[in-house]
């Protein structure tokens, strides 16, 4: 299956993969910028936007969506549930990657026995619960927990939080069965083992008052990928990209372009 791509502006391509619950349309504030260096490829996942709903989603099967949606070669960026994908894509397409950016992303959403930088299991569970009585509210105390502490001051982030809530539903209502499979693919993945494995060239950038996913998931992704750049950014939460956007794009040209 191809996704829905909206294609725009010159150079080397750059693909972007947006987070649970959202759309590509959460690249739009910097979409000029990054344009005027790349040739942009801005994915709708699967049941998000306008791309359809992959029955029986898995991480997998987003990541194949993806490679089958893109140029043979391409930079990849992805953010949160995105960077999940992004690190699949590149452990499983390689050949097809050039350099990687994992924004406010982790190998591991939940906590686990050895894994404690992560949300409780519990917290997502009922997520879950909620999302089948009223997924409208639900995706909205998402979007609260993603700018919680994102802010040089409280408005700083009650505007953050206004601007991802016009966001939301501005392609249309996300596929309730995508939502829920994307909760699931949050719940059962963990991409440790993968991350060791890829060998491209990566950019992570992560926020110290990420209250999704703490700033120690960034932490061991650096650690741990083998040639990572680390960003990690100060009184910043989950969208980087929206509160601190002329370092994030002047960090992600600056990485590609370096030879």
């Amino acid at each position: 299956m191809r996704l829905h791509v909206e294609t725009s502006g010159n150079g080397p391509a750059l693909a972007l993969l947006h987070g649970w619950g959202l759309h590509g349309g959460i690249w739009q504030s910097i979409r000029g910028a990054l344009a005027r260096h790349f040739t942009l490829h801005i994915i709708d996942l699967p049941g998000h936007g306008y791309s359809k709903h992959i029955e029986a989603a898995s991480l997998a099967g987003m990541a194949h969506a993806v490679v089958a949606s893109l140029p043979e070669r391409f930079h990849l960026c992805g953010w949160s549930l995105g960077g999940q994908v992004a690190m699949h894509v590149t452990a499983y397409s390689p050949a097809r990657v050039e350099k990687l950016v994992l924004v406010s992303s982790t190998p591991s959403f939940i906590q686990r026995a050895d894994w404690a930088p992560a949300m409780a299991p519990g917290v997502l569970e009922d997520f879950a619960a909620r999302l089948k009585t009223d997924y409208r509210k639900t995706l909205l105390n998402f979007l609260r927990l993603q700018v919680l502490k994102d802010a040089h001051a409280d408005a700083h982030a009650l505007s953050l939080f206004h601007e991802l809530c016009e966001m939301l539903f501005a392609r249309g209502e996300p596929h309730p069965v995508a939502l829920s499979d994307g909760l699931s693919i949050l719940r059962d993945s963990d991409l440790r083992d993968v991350v060791t494995r890829i060998d491209h060239a990566a950019l992570v950038v992560h926020g110290d008052r990420d209250t999704l996913i703490p700033r120690l998931a960034g932490d061991w992704l650096a650690q741990n990928l083998v040639d990572a750049h680390y960003l990690p950014l100060q009184r910043c939460g989950h969208v980087p990209f929206l509160s601190h956007p002329a370092r994030f794009v002047a960090a992600v040209v600056e990485f590609l372009e370096t030879p």
